[in-house]
């Protein structure tokens, strides 16, 4: 019996000379020495009493600390089985190659970079030259002009948003290699914590009295216990490990979703700016033939098409989060919020038309699927709880099943609901009731401040595409700045026109 006991000690102590951290030697006591520039492992002679002293501490790990790490280790491996297994099922793939080099990616990254600052400066200037255009008298050779740079402009944008795909593209890549460096890392750690694990089992199967009896000294005996906390150490080091690489992976993939939902976005802009083209190209040729190039007829025409006062007012104003107002009524909540924000009303109702948001997916989703469960569940229900409403009977935007994103957008605005409650105490501060997402008035002024805080109460042309760039796409704002940042802008002269038209007969 006692020869079967040393033989089980005996696998065990093999066991425990494999688990020493990589780099360092095969041996029971984990201290080495240098000699001559290669490893060996001599035992220190210590007393008796030093062991007796040190075994109190490895003892209390082995009687009270196993089932705690072996619960850790039992929740970390459930944990990266079911990370691998989400990520294998997300809707996303890769293909990498050879192909991919660091040096040909640097170097068409910064010729894309060169293309765009040309392309953007040659539309500022023409965007300058619209603005000059459109200050002059309205004449038949003007609106012509008017017409061509518009036309030239928008043939820049759509060149523009070529060059931010392909940019885009680049950035996605990269993305890619990060995850797939991040999966090998924890497929690493994995296998060994495997190792760990199934050593650690074959270690509970022997108690210390067989392990005592089978090392033959208390010396000996101490130091397997000693060996034995080195594996359960790594183990320890491993889930830390896997912690980390889950985070950074999870990180990584949110980054790689929201790339994608730029690419689709870029994409529906560009064919939105390519009907904007065509509409321009019909709109000059019909006028061209409707007045056959007589300025006289073309002013006949410019009377017939100005819009009286109470058409305005009487007109539908669609909202961007869906349903329709008039526009005497948005245009009341647009010089409310711009009054308390310092941003024109013109900005703020070009934003909140509908027909800005250029293909941005506004559905009528339920919250329990659409948002992000962590982020924006909670405060959802939080919201409508203190509204008194039910959180199922109120829609919010869908998300983007092709591209993993969530949706979660609400209200007028189309705020996601963390957004919302950065504003929620600046709101009520304004108007003195809580505020709704759902409510107009409300709503209006969020986006107001959103703007103003995006800069727009510099209230140049510059500053308030960027902020509408800004609130479309947050952090990634650059990417819509000549797309979207531009067609907001073109609904802001729009709108501007059609107030000063107001506040005329108002006078």
């Amino acid at each position: 019996m006692i020869e079967d006991i040393k033989k089980r000690a005996r696998r065990v102590t093999v066991l425990v000379e494999k688990q020493i951290p990589y780099g360092r030697p095969a041996c029971v006591v984990p201290r080495c020495l240098q000699d001559a520039g290669r490893h060996a492992c001599v035992p220190e002679r210590t007393s008796v009493c030093r062991h007796v002293a040190m075994s109190i501490h490895h003892i209390r790990i082995k009687a009270y600390g196993r089932f705690a790490l072996w619960l850790c280790i039992f929740a970390s491996c459930i944990m990266v089985f079911n990370l691998r297994t989400d990520f294998a099922n997300a809707p996303v793939s890769f293909s990498f190659g050879p192909s991919v080099l660091f040096a040909d990616t640097f170097e068409e990254r910064q010729n894309l970079e060169n293309q765009l600052t040309q392309i953007q400066n040659q539309i500022d200037q023409y965007e300058k030259n619209i603005a000059d255009i459109q200050g002059q008298k309205k004449t038949l050779a003007n609106e012509i002009k008017l017409f061509n740079a518009k036309i030239a402009s928008i043939n820049l944008q759509i060149k523009s948003l070529d060059l931010e795909i392909r940019r885009l593209n680049l950035r996605v890549t990269d993305v890619g290699l990060d995850i797939k460096d991040s999966e090998s890392k924890i497929d690493t750690a994995h296998k060994v914590l495997a190792g760990s694990l199934n050593n650690l089992y074959e270690m509970d199967r022997i108690s210390l009295l067989e392990m005592l009896v089978a090392q033959g000294t208390i010396s000996t005996f101490f130091d397997e216990l000693n060996a034995q906390t080195v594996v359960q150490e790594q183990a320890k080091a491993q889930l830390d490990k896997i912690k980390v690489l889950k985070t950074n992976l999870e990180t990584q993939q949110e980054d790689l979703v929201s790339r994608r939902e730029d690419q689709q976005s870029l994409r529906q802009l560009q064919a939105n700016q390519r009907q904007a083209l065509a509409n321009q190209g019909a709109a000059k040729n019909k006028l061209l033939a409707d007045t056959k190039g007589k300025e006289n007829a073309y002013q006949s025409l410019l009377q017939k098409s100005k819009q009286t006062a109470a058409q305005i007012r009487a007109q539908l104003y669609e909202l961007l989060g869906g349903g329709e107002i008039k526009f005497e009524d948005a245009l009341k909540y647009a010089d409310f919020a711009s009054g308390q924000a310092g941003v024109r009303s013109a900005l703020i109702l070009a934003v909140l038309d509908r027909e800005s948001a250029l293909g941005k997916n506004v559905g009528k989703c339920s919250w329990q699927t659409a948002m992000h469960p962590t982020r924006d569940k909670p405060l959802f229900a939080q919201i409508t709880q203190a509204l008194g409403l039910n959180p199922d009977s109120m829609p919010v935007s869908c998300p983007i099943l092709s591209d993993g994103s969530y949706g979660g957008a609400m209200g007028v605005a189309q705020f996601l609901p963390s957004t919302w409650m950065l504003y929620k105490d600046r709101i009520q501060k304004i108007t003195g009731s809580y505020p709704s997402p759902w409510n107009p008035r409300d709503a209006f002024l969020a986006t107001a401040l959103y703007l103003a805080d995006a800069g727009a109460r510099d209230q140049t042309y510059a500053s308030e595409r960027i902020a509408a760039a800004k609130y479309y796409a947050g952090s990634r704002w650059r990417y819509y700045l000549y797309s979207y940042g531009a067609r907001v802008m073109e609904r802001v002269s729009y709108y501007a026109e059609q107030i000063s038209i107001l506040q005329k007969a108002n006078s």
